[in-house]
């Protein structure tokens, strides 16, 4: 028990030491949106959701194929918002 509690002293006392630098200057230079009026910045998610159904009438059975449908559309809250703005 004691030397796990050593053990983590000493990580805390290394990470400790890490955290201490000085953290980088950040710049700061003008965006798109800033530069061309009129220009929207989306930041957010981008995704394909896939939606797979059975066809009408087939029946699941767990280790088999069945037929169906997969559909794939674009999703994500940043793809939805960009399509609505556009």
């Amino acid at each position: 028990e004691r030397r796990r509690a050593a053990a983590a002293r000493r990580r805390l006392a290394h990470l400790a030491g890490a955290v201490a630098e000085p953290a980088p200057t950040l710049r700061r230079e003008p965006c798109a949106a800033h530069l061309h009026p009129g220009t929207a910045v989306v930041v957010g998610g981008m995704v394909l959701d896939v939606t797979a159904s059975p066809a009408p009438g087939a029946s699941l059975r767990r280790g088999s194929s069945t037929p169906g449908v997969v559909r794939q559309n674009p999703g994500g809250v940043g793809r939805n918002i960009a399509e609505g703005i556009a």
